[in-house]
Protein backbone atom coordinates (compact mmCIF):
# COMPACT_ATOMS: atom_id res chain seq x y z
CA UNK A 1 0.00 0.00 0.00
CA UNK A 2 2.56 2.90 0.84
CA UNK A 3 4.57 1.27 -2.32
CA UNK A 4 1.56 2.64 -4.06
CA UNK A 5 1.25 5.46 -2.51
CA UNK A 6 5.16 6.48 -3.04
CA UNK A 7 4.98 5.75 -6.77
CA UNK A 8 1.35 7.82 -7.12
CA UNK A 9 3.24 10.48 -5.51
CA UNK A 10 6.26 10.50 -7.53
CA UNK A 11 3.90 10.05 -10.70
CA UNK A 12 2.06 12.98 -10.24
CA UNK A 13 5.42 15.11 -9.09
CA UNK A 14 7.08 14.21 -12.55
CA UNK A 15 3.66 14.73 -14.33
CA UNK A 16 3.23 18.40 -13.02
CA UNK A 17 7.60 18.94 -14.28
CA UNK A 18 6.49 17.40 -17.49
CA UNK A 19 3.63 19.97 -17.78
CA UNK A 20 6.04 22.86 -16.36
CA UNK A 21 8.68 21.83 -19.13
CA UNK A 22 5.69 21.56 -22.00
CA UNK A 23 4.18 24.83 -20.99
CA UNK A 24 7.61 26.29 -21.15
CA UNK A 25 8.39 24.84 -24.86
CA UNK A 26 4.69 25.26 -26.01
CA UNK A 27 5.09 29.21 -25.71
CA UNK A 28 8.09 29.05 -27.64
CA UNK A 29 6.82 27.41 -30.03
CA UNK A 30 3.34 28.86 -29.93
CA UNK A 31 5.09 32.56 -29.99
CA UNK A 32 8.21 31.24 -32.70
CA UNK A 33 6.58 34.45 -34.43
CA UNK A 34 6.72 36.90 -31.46
CA UNK A 35 10.15 38.68 -31.90
CA UNK A 36 9.49 40.23 -28.51
CA UNK A 37 9.45 36.66 -27.01
CA UNK A 38 12.44 34.99 -28.85
CA UNK A 39 14.15 38.10 -27.86
CA UNK A 40 13.28 37.32 -23.73
CA UNK A 41 14.22 33.25 -24.77
CA UNK A 42 17.91 34.66 -26.31
CA UNK A 43 18.84 37.37 -24.41
CA UNK A 44 18.60 35.44 -21.48
CA UNK A 45 20.91 32.65 -22.18
CA UNK A 46 23.08 36.13 -23.26
CA UNK A 47 23.04 37.70 -20.16
CA UNK A 48 23.56 34.63 -17.96
CA UNK A 49 26.04 32.45 -19.75
CA UNK A 50 28.65 33.28 -17.03
CA UNK A 51 26.34 31.58 -14.52
CA UNK A 52 25.36 28.52 -16.20
CA UNK A 53 29.08 27.64 -16.50
CA UNK A 54 29.72 25.12 -13.67
CA UNK A 55 33.36 26.02 -13.36
CA UNK A 56 32.78 29.89 -13.00
CA UNK A 57 34.35 31.18 -9.75
CA UNK A 58 34.59 34.95 -11.15
CA UNK A 59 30.68 35.57 -10.98
CA UNK A 60 27.95 35.54 -8.41
CA UNK A 61 25.16 37.00 -9.71
CA UNK A 62 24.67 38.03 -13.69
CA UNK A 63 26.13 41.27 -15.16
CA UNK A 64 22.88 43.47 -14.99
CA UNK A 65 22.48 42.38 -11.58
CA UNK A 66 26.15 42.95 -10.36
CA UNK A 67 25.66 46.84 -12.13
CA UNK A 68 22.16 47.42 -9.99
CA UNK A 69 24.06 46.08 -6.76
CA UNK A 70 26.76 48.51 -7.25
CA UNK A 71 24.71 51.42 -8.23
CA UNK A 72 21.96 50.61 -5.16
CA UNK A 73 25.03 50.24 -2.30
CA UNK A 74 26.94 53.02 -4.10
CA UNK A 75 23.95 55.36 -3.58
CA UNK A 76 23.39 53.79 0.28
CA UNK A 77 26.87 54.43 1.39
CA UNK A 78 27.37 57.75 -0.11
CA UNK A 79 23.87 59.14 1.18
CA UNK A 80 22.01 59.58 -1.69
CA UNK A 81 19.11 56.82 -0.72
CA UNK A 82 19.21 57.38 2.89
CA UNK A 83 15.30 57.54 4.05
CA UNK A 84 16.75 59.77 7.06
CA UNK A 85 17.41 62.11 4.30
CA UNK A 86 14.49 62.11 2.13
CA UNK A 87 16.71 60.22 -0.41
CA UNK A 88 19.55 63.32 -1.13
CA UNK A 89 23.07 63.50 0.93
CA UNK A 90 22.60 66.01 3.53
CA UNK A 91 24.86 66.72 6.72
CA UNK A 92 24.93 69.28 9.31
CA UNK A 93 27.59 70.42 11.61
CA UNK A 94 27.08 72.69 14.78
CA UNK A 95 29.78 74.25 17.30
CA UNK A 96 29.59 77.25 19.38
CA UNK A 97 31.62 79.34 16.30
CA UNK A 98 29.46 78.68 13.51
CA UNK A 99 27.26 76.19 11.85
CA UNK A 100 27.15 74.27 8.72
CA UNK A 101 24.88 72.66 6.38
CA UNK A 102 25.42 70.67 3.46
CA UNK A 103 22.35 68.74 0.74
CA UNK A 104 22.31 67.46 -2.58
CA UNK A 105 18.81 68.39 -4.40
CA UNK A 106 19.51 66.89 -7.44
CA UNK A 107 21.87 63.27 -8.10
CA UNK A 108 22.30 62.32 -11.53
CA UNK A 109 22.81 58.54 -11.77
CA UNK A 110 24.05 56.49 -14.79
CA UNK A 111 21.56 54.80 -16.98
CA UNK A 112 22.61 51.32 -16.21
CA UNK A 113 20.87 49.12 -18.71
CA UNK A 114 23.64 49.48 -21.22
CA UNK A 115 26.03 51.56 -19.72
CA UNK A 116 28.62 50.41 -16.71
CA UNK A 117 27.86 52.02 -13.30
CA UNK A 118 31.15 54.40 -12.84
CA UNK A 119 29.73 58.10 -13.09
CA UNK A 120 27.67 60.15 -10.33
CA UNK A 121 27.08 63.92 -11.19
CA UNK A 122 25.03 66.16 -8.50
CA UNK A 123 24.02 69.78 -7.66
CA UNK A 124 25.74 70.88 -4.17
CA UNK A 125 24.42 73.62 -1.98
CA UNK A 126 25.97 74.55 1.40
CA UNK A 127 26.69 77.57 3.40
CA UNK A 128 27.10 78.50 6.85
CA UNK A 129 25.75 80.71 9.39
CA UNK A 130 27.42 82.46 12.95
CA UNK A 131 26.87 80.98 16.37
CA UNK A 132 24.97 77.94 16.65
CA UNK A 133 21.49 79.19 15.46
CA UNK A 134 21.56 77.45 11.69
CA UNK A 135 18.12 78.43 11.12
CA UNK A 136 19.08 82.18 12.03
CA UNK A 137 19.37 83.23 8.12
CA UNK A 138 19.52 86.69 8.84
CA UNK A 139 23.29 86.27 10.19
CA UNK A 140 24.47 83.72 7.38
CA UNK A 141 28.17 83.86 6.66
CA UNK A 142 28.78 81.89 3.49
CA UNK A 143 26.68 80.21 0.99
CA UNK A 144 27.70 78.39 -2.24
CA UNK A 145 26.37 76.18 -5.47
CA UNK A 146 28.38 73.75 -7.09
CA UNK A 147 28.73 70.89 -9.64
CA UNK A 148 30.49 67.30 -8.25
CA UNK A 149 31.24 64.41 -10.48
CA UNK A 150 32.05 61.49 -8.99
CA UNK A 151 34.18 58.49 -10.54
CA UNK A 152 33.83 54.90 -9.08
CA UNK A 153 37.11 53.83 -10.25
CA UNK A 154 36.86 50.49 -8.02
CA UNK A 155 33.94 48.11 -6.89
CA UNK A 156 35.14 44.66 -5.48
CA UNK A 157 32.58 42.43 -3.77
CA UNK A 158 33.86 39.09 -2.80
CA UNK A 159 32.12 35.76 -2.16
CA UNK A 160 33.16 32.19 -1.36
CA UNK A 161 32.69 29.55 -4.09
CA UNK A 162 35.16 26.93 -1.74
CA UNK A 163 31.35 24.98 -0.81
CA UNK A 164 28.62 25.95 -3.56
CA UNK A 165 25.50 25.28 -2.41
CA UNK A 166 26.05 25.34 1.63
CA UNK A 167 25.09 28.61 3.54
CA UNK A 168 26.42 31.82 3.11
CA UNK A 169 28.51 30.68 -0.05
CA UNK A 170 27.85 30.55 -3.65
CA UNK A 171 24.79 28.90 -4.72
CA UNK A 172 24.97 25.61 -6.93
CA UNK A 173 24.76 25.84 -10.58
CA UNK A 174 21.26 24.06 -10.89
CA UNK A 175 19.37 26.42 -8.61
CA UNK A 176 20.26 29.50 -10.53
CA UNK A 177 18.78 27.27 -13.48
CA UNK A 178 15.99 26.54 -11.77
CA UNK A 179 15.67 30.06 -10.54
CA UNK A 180 16.09 31.48 -14.28
CA UNK A 181 13.92 28.48 -15.90
CA UNK A 182 11.02 29.69 -13.32
CA UNK A 183 11.40 33.67 -13.65
CA UNK A 184 11.76 32.84 -17.83
CA UNK A 185 8.22 30.81 -17.94
CA UNK A 186 6.19 33.62 -15.68
CA UNK A 187 7.76 36.34 -17.79
CA UNK A 188 6.99 35.27 -21.02
CA UNK A 189 3.32 34.10 -19.53
CA UNK A 190 2.99 38.03 -18.14
CA UNK A 191 3.75 39.68 -21.60
CA UNK A 192 1.68 37.48 -23.48
CA UNK A 193 -1.13 37.93 -21.06
CA UNK A 194 -0.91 41.39 -20.70
CA UNK A 195 -0.45 41.96 -25.04
CA UNK A 196 -4.00 40.39 -25.36
CA UNK A 197 -5.70 43.31 -22.73
CA UNK A 198 -5.77 46.75 -22.89
CA UNK A 199 -6.87 47.32 -19.58
CA UNK A 200 -3.58 45.19 -18.72
CA UNK A 201 -1.62 47.06 -21.20
CA UNK A 202 -2.59 50.35 -19.58
CA UNK A 203 -1.26 48.72 -16.07
CA UNK A 204 1.93 47.62 -17.42
CA UNK A 205 3.93 50.20 -19.92
CA UNK A 206 7.10 48.32 -19.18
CA UNK A 207 5.73 46.26 -22.09
CA UNK A 208 5.26 49.13 -24.40
CA UNK A 209 8.54 49.08 -26.20
CA UNK A 210 11.57 46.76 -26.50
CA UNK A 211 13.67 48.97 -24.05
CA UNK A 212 11.30 48.75 -21.62
CA UNK A 213 10.46 44.90 -21.94
CA UNK A 214 14.18 44.41 -21.70
CA UNK A 215 14.96 46.21 -18.64
CA UNK A 216 11.61 44.90 -17.22
CA UNK A 217 13.13 41.03 -17.78
CA UNK A 218 16.38 42.02 -16.43
CA UNK A 219 14.68 43.93 -13.38
CA UNK A 220 12.54 40.39 -12.94
CA UNK A 221 15.66 39.27 -12.92
CA UNK A 222 18.22 40.81 -10.79
CA UNK A 223 15.19 40.72 -8.20
CA UNK A 224 15.65 37.44 -7.35
CA UNK A 225 19.72 37.07 -7.95
CA UNK A 226 19.60 39.36 -4.90
CA UNK A 227 17.23 37.52 -2.54
CA UNK A 228 18.97 34.13 -3.78
CA UNK A 229 22.21 35.48 -3.29
CA UNK A 230 21.94 38.14 -0.20
CA UNK A 231 24.34 36.27 2.33
CA UNK A 232 26.86 35.39 -0.32
CA UNK A 233 28.84 38.08 -0.56
CA UNK A 234 31.91 37.89 2.03
CA UNK A 235 33.25 41.58 1.54
CA UNK A 236 32.61 45.01 -0.42
CA UNK A 237 34.83 47.81 -1.46
CA UNK A 238 34.05 50.94 -3.58
CA UNK A 239 36.85 53.75 -4.55
CA UNK A 240 36.26 56.80 -5.89
CA UNK A 241 37.55 60.15 -7.09
CA UNK A 242 35.21 63.04 -6.52
CA UNK A 243 36.30 66.54 -8.48
CA UNK A 244 34.09 69.62 -6.94
CA UNK A 245 33.97 73.26 -9.18
CA UNK A 246 32.03 75.86 -7.10
CA UNK A 247 31.88 78.67 -9.43
CA UNK A 248 29.05 80.18 -7.09
CA UNK A 249 30.16 80.93 -3.45
CA UNK A 250 30.13 84.43 -1.77
CA UNK A 251 31.72 84.94 1.81
CA UNK A 252 29.02 87.66 3.55
CA UNK A 253 30.98 90.15 5.87
CA UNK A 254 29.92 92.90 8.00
CA UNK A 255 32.37 94.36 9.97
CA UNK A 256 34.28 97.07 11.84
CA UNK A 257 37.51 98.15 11.79
CA UNK A 258 39.23 99.30 14.79
CA UNK A 259 40.28 102.91 15.24
CA UNK A 260 37.48 103.80 12.79
CA UNK A 261 34.41 105.18 14.75
CA UNK A 262 32.43 105.87 11.81
CA UNK A 263 32.18 102.28 11.42
CA UNK A 264 31.39 101.50 14.91
CA UNK A 265 27.62 102.76 14.93
CA UNK A 266 27.15 101.91 11.00
CA UNK A 267 28.96 98.31 10.37
CA UNK A 268 30.67 97.78 6.65
CA UNK A 269 28.65 95.10 4.86
CA UNK A 270 30.29 93.51 1.65
CA UNK A 271 29.56 89.77 -0.03
CA UNK A 272 33.16 88.38 -1.24
CA UNK A 273 33.11 86.09 -4.29
CA UNK A 274 35.22 82.94 -2.94
CA UNK A 275 34.83 80.35 -6.21
CA UNK A 276 37.18 77.16 -5.67
CA UNK A 277 38.05 73.99 -6.95
CA UNK A 278 38.46 70.50 -4.92
CA UNK A 279 39.36 66.65 -5.91
CA UNK A 280 39.29 64.05 -3.13
CA UNK A 281 40.00 59.91 -3.27
CA UNK A 282 37.99 57.94 -1.06
CA UNK A 283 38.08 54.38 -0.43
CA UNK A 284 35.41 52.11 1.45
CA UNK A 285 35.83 48.49 2.88
CA UNK A 286 32.80 46.66 4.70
CA UNK A 287 32.73 43.59 6.08
CA UNK A 288 29.81 41.46 7.12
CA UNK A 289 31.39 40.88 10.52
CA UNK A 290 30.39 45.03 11.17
CA UNK A 291 33.22 46.76 10.93
CA UNK A 292 33.30 49.42 7.88
CA UNK A 293 36.53 51.24 7.17
CA UNK A 294 36.98 54.66 5.19
CA UNK A 295 39.43 56.85 4.06
CA UNK A 296 39.59 60.36 2.25
CA UNK A 297 42.32 62.80 1.12
CA UNK A 298 41.72 65.81 -0.21
CA UNK A 299 43.11 68.67 -2.00
CA UNK A 300 41.23 72.37 -2.59
CA UNK A 301 42.43 75.61 -4.19
CA UNK A 302 40.10 78.38 -3.03
CA UNK A 303 39.73 82.32 -3.24
CA UNK A 304 39.72 83.14 0.26
CA UNK A 305 39.26 87.15 1.81
CA UNK A 306 40.91 88.47 4.89
CA UNK A 307 37.98 86.79 6.69
CA UNK A 308 38.00 83.06 5.67
CA UNK A 309 38.29 80.57 8.43
CA UNK A 310 39.76 82.69 11.08
CA UNK A 311 37.40 85.57 11.75
CA UNK A 312 34.82 84.56 14.75
CA UNK A 313 31.91 87.16 14.74
CA UNK A 314 30.67 89.37 17.86
CA UNK A 315 27.11 90.29 18.16
CA UNK A 316 26.66 94.61 18.12
CA UNK A 317 23.66 96.26 18.95
CA UNK A 318 22.15 99.47 17.55
CA UNK A 319 20.11 100.84 20.95
CA UNK A 320 17.97 103.76 20.94
CA UNK A 321 18.51 104.88 24.70
CA UNK A 322 15.26 106.15 26.66
CA UNK A 323 15.93 106.71 30.19
CA UNK A 324 19.04 106.17 32.18
CA UNK A 325 18.53 102.54 33.08
CA UNK A 326 16.25 101.36 29.56
CA UNK A 327 17.04 101.34 26.45
CA UNK A 328 15.67 99.84 23.07
CA UNK A 329 17.56 97.14 21.03
CA UNK A 330 16.54 98.79 17.37
CA UNK A 331 19.30 96.70 15.52
CA UNK A 332 21.66 93.74 16.28
CA UNK A 333 24.10 91.70 13.64
CA UNK A 334 26.93 89.54 13.85
CA UNK A 335 30.06 91.47 13.25
CA UNK A 336 33.90 91.53 12.31
CA UNK A 337 36.49 93.49 13.72
CA UNK A 338 39.61 94.43 11.44
CA UNK A 339 42.56 95.71 12.08
CA UNK A 340 42.16 97.93 9.26
CA UNK A 341 39.81 98.40 5.93
CA UNK A 342 42.27 96.56 3.52
CA UNK A 343 40.41 93.34 3.00
CA UNK A 344 42.08 91.08 0.59
CA UNK A 345 41.29 88.50 -1.45
CA UNK A 346 44.08 85.48 -2.21
CA UNK A 347 44.09 81.86 -3.94
CA UNK A 348 45.40 79.74 -1.00
CA UNK A 349 44.92 75.65 -0.39
CA UNK A 350 43.31 73.70 1.72
CA UNK A 351 44.62 70.10 2.30
CA UNK A 352 43.36 67.53 4.72
CA UNK A 353 42.66 63.90 5.50
CA UNK A 354 40.19 61.41 7.31
CA UNK A 355 39.44 58.16 8.75
CA UNK A 356 36.82 56.49 10.04
CA UNK A 357 36.59 52.97 11.60
CA UNK A 358 32.41 51.71 12.18
CA UNK A 359 32.51 48.11 14.31
CA UNK A 360 30.31 45.91 15.60
CA UNK A 361 27.33 47.02 17.90
CA UNK A 362 24.21 46.14 19.01
CA UNK A 363 21.29 45.81 17.16
CA UNK A 364 19.93 49.52 17.82
CA UNK A 365 22.78 51.32 17.62
CA UNK A 366 26.78 51.48 16.24
CA UNK A 367 29.57 53.19 16.96
CA UNK A 368 32.93 53.86 15.92
CA UNK A 369 35.60 56.07 15.91
CA UNK A 370 36.35 59.47 13.23
CA UNK A 371 40.10 60.88 13.13
CA UNK A 372 40.58 64.08 10.77
CA UNK A 373 43.06 66.72 9.74
CA UNK A 374 43.45 69.75 7.85
CA UNK A 375 46.05 72.15 6.40
CA UNK A 376 44.29 75.24 5.25
CA UNK A 377 46.61 78.05 4.36
CA UNK A 378 44.81 81.80 5.40
CA UNK A 379 45.82 85.61 4.03
CA UNK A 380 48.51 86.13 7.08
CA UNK A 381 47.41 89.15 9.36
CA UNK A 382 51.41 89.76 9.66
CA UNK A 383 53.08 92.25 7.84
CA UNK A 384 55.90 90.09 6.95
CA UNK A 385 54.19 87.26 6.15
CA UNK A 386 51.70 86.68 3.03
CA UNK A 387 50.31 83.35 3.67
CA UNK A 388 49.38 81.73 7.17
CA UNK A 389 48.04 78.56 8.17
CA UNK A 390 45.94 76.85 10.20
CA UNK A 391 46.32 73.84 11.50
CA UNK A 392 42.98 71.46 12.77
CA UNK A 393 43.09 67.86 14.49
CA UNK A 394 39.63 66.47 14.62
CA UNK A 395 38.62 63.03 17.01
CA UNK A 396 34.87 62.24 17.36
CA UNK A 397 32.78 59.62 18.53
CA UNK A 398 30.27 58.21 16.07
CA UNK A 399 26.70 56.86 17.13
CA UNK A 400 25.25 55.08 14.34
CA UNK A 401 21.29 54.62 14.93
CA UNK A 402 19.89 51.95 12.93
CA UNK A 403 15.61 51.23 12.12
CA UNK A 404 14.08 47.83 12.62
CA UNK A 405 15.36 46.03 9.06
CA UNK A 406 19.35 47.28 10.64
CA UNK A 407 19.91 49.73 7.64
CA UNK A 408 21.42 53.51 9.49
CA UNK A 409 19.21 55.78 9.73
CA UNK A 410 21.27 58.96 10.77
CA UNK A 411 24.50 59.08 12.53
CA UNK A 412 25.27 61.64 15.22
CA UNK A 413 28.97 62.61 16.25
CA UNK A 414 29.93 64.42 19.07
CA UNK A 415 33.43 65.66 18.75
CA UNK A 416 36.64 67.43 20.14
CA UNK A 417 38.33 69.80 17.59
CA UNK A 418 41.94 71.50 18.32
CA UNK A 419 43.11 74.61 16.35
CA UNK A 420 46.55 76.27 15.80
CA UNK A 421 47.94 78.71 13.72
CA UNK A 422 51.36 79.20 11.77
CA UNK A 423 52.54 82.66 10.27
CA UNK A 424 48.89 84.17 11.80
CA UNK A 425 48.82 86.26 15.09
CA UNK A 426 45.82 83.90 16.41
CA UNK A 427 46.30 82.31 19.46
CA UNK A 428 45.16 78.42 19.53
CA UNK A 429 41.23 77.12 19.62
CA UNK A 430 39.86 74.22 21.29
CA UNK A 431 36.15 73.27 20.30
CA UNK A 432 33.70 70.82 21.13
CA UNK A 433 30.68 70.18 18.78
CA UNK A 434 28.55 67.82 17.02
CA UNK A 435 27.92 66.22 13.81
CA UNK A 436 24.62 64.93 12.59
CA UNK A 437 26.05 63.07 9.36
CA UNK A 438 29.45 61.24 8.01
CA UNK A 439 30.63 60.67 4.69
CA UNK A 440 29.32 57.65 4.47
CA UNK A 441 26.56 55.42 5.64
CA UNK A 442 27.26 51.62 6.46
CA UNK A 443 26.70 48.69 4.29
CA UNK A 444 27.01 46.27 6.93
Amino acid sequence: MKKCILLSAFFLLATVAFAQKETYRKILHDSAQNVEIVRIDSERWHQHTPIYKKDNDKMLVSWYTWKTVCKSDFSTLTGVDNSATVGKYAALNINPTNSTFTFSPIIINPDVLYNKFSVVQSVDFSGSVDKANVLDLKNWRTVSLAYSLTWIFRAKYTFDNSQRGKPKHKPKYEEYKELYDELELKFMQNYLTTTKSKLAKLNHPEFDDTKSLHQAWLDSVAKYDKLLTKNSWTGKSFGWIKATATPLSFDNANYIIKGDTSTYSSPLSKAYYTPGLMISGNYYWGKPSGWNYYLSVYLQGVLKDTFTDVYSASEWDNNIKLTDSTLIKKDNKNVYQATDGNIRTKIRPNIGLEGIILFPASAYIGAGIDLSGSYNGLISNQASRETGWMQTLQAGLILSFKDKTGGSTVNVEPYYQDKRYRAYALPSAHVWGVKLSIPFTRLY
